[in-house]
């Protein structure tokens, strides 16, 4: 686990405390072509070789409320689909289906782009490589010895 200095890593102002802990997960972008030969090989091949590591992320008042709302429209989206689904099947109704599986789509969209605080680059057993970090954050990390 690391812990992250305690600046927001989206603006690098203080983050007084505040730390989200994350499980990143990451696997070489190659595996994606394993959904040619079947999506269920995929998943199991992906699930054995990634490389994962629990990093603590400051975040500031700001950051941490937009992310939060992030996740909570998230999830309104995604229940919201379901909702749609669940009002099809009582009445057999294929419009609202679809416009369901929409909502469910939007919010696997949104999950992985809007409500996602860092987005993983690399991570191998000694380094997390990170995305969507601000560079006034980034300046006040120490250089890496190799």
């Amino acid at each position: 686990m690391a812990r992250l200095p305690d600046y927001c890593i989206k603006c690098g102002t203080q983050a007084n405390g505040v730390h989200l802990r994350k499980r990143l997960s990451w696997h070489h972008p190659a595996l994606a072509l394993l959904i040619l030969v079947g999506v269920l090989i995929y998943v199991i091949v992906a699930l054995i070789v990634r490389k994962s590591a629990v990093v603590d992320i400051g975040l500031c008042e700001d950051h941490l409320r937009k992310h939060r709302i992030a996740v909570v429209a998230t999830c309104f989206v995604f229940l919201a689909g379901m909702a749609f689904i669940v009002l099809a099947i009582a009445q057999e109704g294929g419009g609202s289906a679809l416009f369901g599986i929409l909502l469910l789509f939007s919010s696997a969209i949104m999950a992985a782009t809007w409500a996602k605080v860092v987005h993983v680059k690399k991570i191998d057993d000694c380094y997390v490589w990170l995305r969507g970090i601000d560079e006034s954050f980034l300046v006040m990390l120490p250089p890496i010895n190799k």
